[in-house]
């Protein structure tokens, strides 16, 4: 989508993209973003994420489609998936 340009926003959209309707988990997420660095990233990263996907799905709803997101039973299993937004509702 054009209007993704911020690039870690469009590196979650990729990896959504990649499979609609597949979830993605959050640790995956994180580990796209922050696995080269050497500090690992922010200590926030997992609230960093939930801010980018939040900003995502307000983006990208206009097209049609938008990001659920569930815990998956754990903290540590929290997902997303891309959805059109007439499946979300």
């Amino acid at each position: 989508m054009e209007s993704v340009t911020q690039p870690s926003r469009r590196i979650i959209l990729e990896m959504l993209a990649s499979k609609p309707g597949s979830p993605v988990l959050r640790d995956r997420i994180l580990d796209r973003l922050y696995g080269d660095r050497a500090d690992g990233g922010p200590d926030t990263g997992d609230h960093v994420v939930k801010a980018m996907v939040s900003q995502l799905r307000r983006q990208i709803e206009p097209f049609g489609w938008t990001v659920t997101g569930s815990r998956g039973g754990s903290g540590n299993l929290a997902q997303w998936r891309l959805i059109p937004v007439e499946a979300g509702q």
